[in-house]
């Protein structure tokens, strides 16, 4: 394949998640979920391309990955606690649950500027 195919794929993989990324200030857990799996896309072609101009990229999305990953978690655990009364547990995991998403918008914002720099 040659490089100018990958970096169009590339490119795509970023405009989904320049889409989806108003997910991150929302409450919707389910568009929060739907912008972790387009970043995980974007993480992946980057690897199975080996864009080495993007590698630094590709490391940033995998944290991001997994600090949402964790929220994602979180939102289940706290569902799980609610189910058995267990507030204490709901309570921690609401807490978590905001630290990760956090975290994860925090590293999506210092992102943000590369990878709108490489779609233009």
């Amino acid at each position: 394949m040659t490089q100018e195919i990958a970096n169009r794929i590339v490119r795509q993989h970023v405009s989904e998640c320049l889409r989806l990324q108003r997910a991150l200030d929302s409450s919707d857990d389910d568009a929060v979920h739907q912008f972790r799996l387009a970043c995980k896309r974007l993480r992946y072609a980057i690897e199975r391309f080996e864009l080495p101009a993007r590698a630094a990229d590709a490391a940033v999305l995998a944290r991001i990955t997994d600090e949402l990953g964790s929220a994602h978690d979180c939102v289940l655990l706290i569902k799980l606690a609610r189910k058995f009364a267990a507030s204490a547990v709901a309570w921690r995991a609401t807490q978590d649950r905001s630290r990760h998403m956090k975290n994860g918008r925090a590293l999506w914002h210092a992102l943000l500027p590369t990878l709108e720099r490489r779609v233009a």
